[in-house]
């Protein structure tokens, strides 16, 4: 006589929220995604002054625990927001 062992059921089937809550969810989820996008925008400009002040790369990394790789994207990153926003402000000043 072989043991069994009893079958697995799948994971049972979600229901939905209800409409207010799902708002709600909905709404917290994109204010927290828009503190994010504005918290990794201000470290890359941080970064990025940081660096023309005379910090290196490697030297930012080694003061907040990241790698000078890393960094170095932070401030090539804030450099072409820079050139992109410095280009908007010519075409609309023209």
């Amino acid at each position: 006589m072989s043991v069994h062992s009893p079958r697995r059921m799948g994971r049972p089937p979600m229901t939905p929220p209800d409409a207010a809550v799902e708002r709600a969810l909905i709404e917290q989820l994109r204010r927290a995604d828009e503190r994010i996008r504005d918290a990794t925008r201000e470290r890359s400009e941080l970064a990025l002054a940081a660096n023309e002040a005379g910090l290196t790369t490697a030297r930012i990394g080694q003061a907040i625990g990241a790698s000078a790789g890393t960094v170095s994207n932070w401030v090539r990153q804030a450099r072409g927001l820079r050139a992109a926003q410095d280009s908007v402000d010519e075409s609309t000043s023209d």
